[in-house]
């Protein structure tokens, strides 16, 4: 899977963007994931995905692509498309983001994501396995504070940051996994002066699915570069 960084940070934006006729064609990849040759992959079609996003929803066409040596095929969905899931990475990040910073249920949090939005044994799914590997990405993104010598102060309140809703954790582990999460989404607070949301989903899709996380992180920096030069408020997930 390649990731299509041109359509757009959310479904609304993708959406815009293709009514004014603004929507960028998906980069070709570069190098076969298969048989590692580069330029090798010729449009092959594309299909249809549904998407929901809070009260937007729209089917999308993800071109798919070939590679003329060794035929296999890869696709390039945008970057707010979760596999398999007709939920927006904004709307995980947002529940995500609810359970991880404040006290609150799964019921509660997802009555806050749309009338057709995801039922609270879905958002409990999404928590645990974004929790459960947190711990990895935790580590890289507080390497990526130190190298940018983020202020201590914000560096120590990240560290001491934790789940409120870990006591209500019954299985071995999980509250120990929640405060991980909820540490993660300080230190990114703290990493990108608070213009986290896009990043913080993005995190989370990369999470669900361990791919590309070096690359991924890199894209993020680069992305996040203009949001790094004018501050803006924290607690923005």
């Amino acid at each position: 899977m390649s990731i299509d960084w041109k359509g757009g940070s959310s479904l609304a934006e993708n959406i815009n963007l293709r009514n004014s006729g603004k929507l960028e064609a998906a980069e070709r990849p570069k190098r076969c994931w298969n048989c590692r040759e580069c330029n090798c992959y010729w449009a092959h079609g594309s299909y249809s995905r549904h998407l929901e996003e809070g009260e937007v929803s729209a089917d999308i066409a993800v071109p798919r692509w070939k590679c003329r040596h060794c035929g296999s095929t890869q696709s390039s969905p945008p970057s707010f498309a979760v596999p398999r899931c007709r939920y927006t990475i904004r709307v995980m990040g947002a529940g995500l983001d609810g359970y991880a910073g404040r006290l609150t249920s799964y019921r509660s949090e997802v009555v806050k994501l749309g009338e057709t939005g995801p039922s609270p044994s879905q958002l409990f799914q999404w928590v645990k396995e974004v929790s459960r590997k947190a711990s990895a990405l935790l580590v890289e993104v507080q390497g990526m504070c130190l190298t940018a010598a983020e202020d201590e102060c914000g560096l120590l309140k990240a560290e001491a940051a934790s789940c409120p809703n870990s006591y209500k954790a019954v299985v071995p582990g999980k509250a120990e996994e929640l405060d991980i999460l909820a540490k993660l989404q300080s230190f990114a607070g703290v990493l990108f002066r608070g213009g986290v949301d896009f990043v913080f989903w993005c995190l989370s899709l990369r999470l669900l699915k361990d791919t590309g996380r070096q690359i991924f992180l890199g894209q993020v920096v680069r992305l996040s570069a203009p949001q790094r030069a004018k501050p803006r408020d924290s607690g923005v997930f």
